[in-house]
C-alpha cells in the first residue's frame, strides 16, 4: 500500500519538496474502534515512515494522540477541510471510514491523491463520471481500481 501511494504522489505531479506527505485517516483496527493492536492503518504509518521516508500524520478521532507518539496527529476538530488538507498533504489514505469524519470532503479536492482502502467509501466510475461533468481533476484509488481524472 505504501509503495503504491508514493509512486503515485511522485508519477502524478512536480510535488517541489523531496518528501512525500501522506494523511492517513482511520486507524483504528475498525470502524468505531480505538484499538490499535493489528491495525492497517498503523502498519501503513510505519511503512511509510520508515520504508519510504515520508511525512506522515494521522486523523482518527477516536486514536489518542499518546496512542502514536511516533506520528503527529491531524486535527479534525479545526483543519479536517478541503483546503487544510489540500495545502498540507500530496496524498491521503483513507485506510477506516472513521466515525465523525465527513469524508465526502476528500472526493472534491483537487491535485491530492486519495487511496480508498475502506470498501465502505463510494468511489466509484459513476464518482469519475461525476468529476468529469464537474470539471474536477481527482485521483484516487480501491484496491480493486484505480481511476484518474484530469480535466
Amino acid at each position: 500500500m505504501a509503495e503504491r501511494i508514493v509512486q503515485r504522489v511522485r508519477d502524478s505531479s512536480d510535488i517541489g519538496h523531496t518528501q512525500v506527505r501522506v494523511l492517513v485517516v482511520g486507524v483504528g483496527f475498525k470502524r468505531g474502534q480505538a484499538v490499535l493492536s493489528n491495525s492497517p492503518g498503523v502498519q501503513l504509518i510505519v511503512s511509510l515512515l520508515h520504508d519510504h521516508e515520508c511525512y506522515v500524520e494521522f486523523c482518527d478521532p477516536l486514536v489518542l494522540e499518546e496512542d502514536l507518539r511516533f506520528v503527529p496527529k491531524y486535527d479534525h476538530l479545526t483543519s479536517w477541510n478541503k483546503k487544510e488538507i489540500e495545502l498540507q498533504f500530496d496524498a491521503v489514505a483513507v485506510v477506516v471510514d472513521q466515525l465523525h469524519l465527513d469524508l465526502s470532503i476528500l472526493a472534491s479536492m483537487q491535485n491530492t491523491i486519495l487511496e480508498n482502502f475502506a470498501s465502505a467509501l463510494p468511489w466509484t466510475p459513476k464518482t469519475v463520471e461525476k468529476a468529469q461533468v464537474l470539471g474536477l481533476n481527482i485521483q484516487f484509488a480501491t484496491l480493486n481500481q484505480q481511476s484518474s481524472v484530469s480535466v
